[in-house]
């Protein structure tokens, strides 16, 4: 008799994805379904053993050599996150292992929130807020410190894949200056539609007043703002970072920020959660949020339909998978 598939989902964060909704999407294919919370490693290796798929979210544990020379039967290592810094994808690959993340899914979400983070520094929606309820109005003095409308700005994005062309369109109806620096050239469509300038990372930093971080985490990306291109953005330029806390070296960003040369507005860290004793969360020119730019009702069903458009084809045979990844 044929072994029955076997999708195992490895989810540390039960209250977002709640059995009875992964089953509700994912409870029709033709497979049995094994929900895993643990993180243990020797628990994570055996529960993964007998899967046919591995589906993850946001896991802490690497899915190495060790655990993949444990899985024979895997096929598809499923990612309900953009981020996949979790898998050994090479040694998945040579397996034969295919291994996909969640194809722009989040990138509504994720646009929004720079969008949404970008109006709020710029017009100090946080230091007002947190001034009227403690009994102070100063309008005057904010407006002194710098409140600054968006219309008119000029806005580098780092990073131009389905997110950053999510901020683009989003960004259209504010009359900004949009300059756009990666290492492929933008598509002519792109730049016509967005009417956008594709410069060097240097030259785009020293042209910005708001700057969006939002590339993959690479060998290539860790560190990407060093201390000499932290010090290229223009006085009172606002950096926001939704890719990952590595990309932009912490020690150097404290220091400009401490300094008040510039703002920030962060949803990724180093370390995450945050170190309550990094001077980060003491200064009043960030605007701090807990990696949630890409966490909402909309994404989870989106993210949720999608791996399980993957799973199907995967027991059907068929190989054209939703953001395959490619090294």
């Amino acid at each position: 008799m044929p072994v029955r598939p076997r999708i195992v989902f490895v989810n540390r964060w039960v209250p977002l994805f709640p059995e009875d909704l992964v089953r509700q999407h994912w409870g029709h294919l033709e497979a049995d379904l094994v929900l895993c919370h643990s993180q243990d490693p020797d628990e994570l290796a055996a529960a993964i053993a007998p899967a046919t798929a591995l589906v993850m979210a946001w896991n802490k544990t690497l899915i190495d050599e060790r655990i993949l020379a444990e899985s024979p039967r895997l096929r598809l290592i499923q990612k309900l996150s953009a981020a996949f810094e979790d898998i050994d994808v090479a040694a998945a690959t040579a397996r034969g292992i295919v291994c996909c993340q969640n194809a722009g899914t989040n990138a509504p979400a994720v646009a929004e929130h720079v969008v949404m983070v970008t109006l709020a520094q710029r017009r100090r929606l946080v230091p007002g807020h947190i001034g009227v309820t403690a009994g102070r109005w100063e309008p005057i003095e904010m407006m002194a410190a710098g409140l600054h409308e968006l219309g008119g700005a000029t806005v580098g994005l780092i990073g131009f894949g389905q997110i950053g062309q999510a901020i683009a369109e989003r960004l259209q109806g504010f009359g900004v200056h949009l300059l756009v620096a990666q290492r492929r050239p933008v598509a002519p469509a792109l730049i016509d539609r967005y009417r956008l300038t594709q410069l060097p990372l240097d030259d785009l930093l020293a042209a910005s007043n708001v700057v969006s971080v939002q590339v993959p985490l690479t060998r290539e990306t860790t560190g990407l703002l060093d201390a000499r291109r932290l010090a290229l953005l223009p006085d009172g330029a606002t950096l926001i970072n939704v890719a990952r806390g590595q990309v932009v070296a912490h020690g150097p960003l404290l220091a400009e920020l401490q300094r008040g040369r510039i703002q920030a507005c962060l949803d990724v860290f180093d370390a995450e959660p945050v170190d309550p004793q990094d001077p980060l969360l003491h200064l009043p020119n960030v605007l701090l949020t807990p990696h949630l730019a890409g966490l909402t009702h909309e994404v989870r069903e989106r993210v949720l339909a999608l791996a399980g458009r993957n799973l199907a084809k995967m027991l059907a045979g068929d190989t054209d998978f939703e953001g395959r990844i490619h090294l």
